[in-house]
């Protein structure tokens, strides 16, 4: 992606045109059609043919022995997706080699590179505009649940690290989304793209070296979209030289519309704005209607909160009580998935069970997926004091908790508000 010139191009400059175009469009294979209604069936049977073509590379040329897993779990930095990576590098050089075998005459590619300019530009702008609603809308990151505020720091993964902090700064978090939403909205229009391409260098900059500091598995995307970013700024190199280092004034560098005649320009303005209304609409909705089904799952939790275990009765009708130190110390149940109840037991192990609730007759159900004897089934009643009464079994020993919910504004992290003065840093 290189100036725009209507002078025949040299030779080098061709072959390297034919390799960047090939590439990029293997790499973004898909976009925009996956944006639409059924998109994805389209292009699915040729993505899964890349896919099988990744996985053979990977036994035949890569020599890797083990079983190549394809499933989706949520990582864009799985073994698949750098094997499909190197398939379509392999790939673009390929079709080069070809392509300047056939097409060696050919002058110049004004028209493709017009295109490929054009293609980036709406790449790069709907990704962004993408993962800025997911922060302006606060969906990426989540406020930290009950049981996230109970685990320590030794306890999380680097990338559970940032994503507590990200969560935790609902403002910082949407200051970042607006910055990604700016630059997207400013790579939509020819006149701004500098502007946007300076923006979006500076914000993808610092989104991959969080990705690469803490482990976050968007290494491979974001890596492309920092370099993309970049190419679309080089476009301009000859201005930002100018301005930056040698002080001098130059002629602005007008980016020209893919389609010049003018029933083709405005068709082609009209598809945008169309097009645009209607990834802006579903993109929106769906971090608002993700956003209230958080907000809905912290409602419809019952019990949601973190309890301290006060006594326990060894025999659910007695008042036999265990006297020596408490096998259990804390229930944790969590306000954003209800389904997770975290015990925290007499020597600090934490255990995770997943739990269900009867509401109408007010009984609890805990189960550890990895054992099916370690269950717990009680009825629950928190009484006028705001005492949490369980009644039942736990593990096959019948028994009856009191427990005390802890208010959550005592903990530090969250009744530490935003202050203008401040005495002396508080870092503790």
């Amino acid at each position: 992606m290189s100036d725009i010139s209507d002078k025949p191009w040299t030779g080098t400059r061709k072959i390297l045109f034919r390799l960047v175009f090939t590439y990029v469009m293997l790499y973004c294979f898909g976009f925009p059609i996956y944006f639409f209604p059924y998109g994805h069936t389209l292009i699915h049977p040729i993505g899964s043919q890349l896919q099988d073509l990744a996985i053979w590379i990977g036994y035949h040329v890569f020599g890797i022995m083990e079983e190549i897993p394809a499933s989706e779990t949520g990582s864009g930095d799985t073994l698949i997706y750098w094997l499909l990576w190197a398939t379509k590098s392999m790939l673009a050089i390929l079709v080069t080699l070809v392509w300047s075998a056939l097409d060696r005459r050919r002058p110049s590619y004004v028209f493709l590179n017009n295109f490929l300019i054009t293609y980036v530009r709406y790449y790069v702008a709907l990704i962004l505009f993408s993962y800025g609603m997911a922060k302006v809308i606060p969906t990426q990151f989540i406020e930290p649940s009950y049981t996230q505020l109970m685990k320590t720091y030794g306890e999380s993964s680097p990338m559970n690290l940032l994503w507590t902090l990200m969560g935790f700064s609902t403002p910082y978090q949407i200051f970042g989304g607006i910055m990604e939403v700016l630059a997207a909205v400013f790579l939509l229009f020819r006149r701004t793209v500098l502007l946007g391409a300076l923006v979006m260098i500076t914000v993808m900059t610092n989104v991959v070296a969080m990705n690469y500091a803490f482990d976050v598995p968007v290494k491979l995307a974001s890596t492309h979209y920092l370099i993309f970013s970049i190419g679309l700024a080089m476009l301009f190199k000859k201005n930002l030289l100018a301005l930056f280092f040698l002080r001098k004034t130059s002629e602005p560098v007008i980016l020209p519309p893919l389609f010049k005649q003018r029933k083709t320009f405005i068709g082609s303005q009209v598809f945008k704005a169309v097009f645009l209304l209607y990834f802006g609409f579903t993109t929106v909705s769906g971090n608002l209607d993700y956003f209230n089904s958080i907000k809905e799952r912290g409602f419809s939790a019952p019990l949601a909160g973190i309890y301290e275990v006060k006594q326990i009765y060894i025999d659910s009708d007695s008042s036999t009580m265990i006297s020596s130190k408490l096998p259990m110390k804390m229930m944790i149940f969590d306000n954003q998935r209800p389904e997770r109840l975290t015990i925290i037991f007499g020597d600090d192990k934490k255990v995770r069970y997943s739990a269900s609730f009867d509401q109408e007759n007010q009984a609890l159900s805990a189960l550890l997926p990895s054992d099916s004897t370690n269950s717990l089934d009680m009825l629950y009643h928190v009484d006028k004091n705001g005492k949490l009464l369980l009644k039942g079994i736990f593990k096959q020993d019948s028994l009856r908790l009191e427990l005390e919910k802890i208010p959550i504004d005592s903990l530090l992290l969250v009744n530490r508000k935003f202050h203008w003065i401040s005495p002396a840093p508080f870092n503790r």
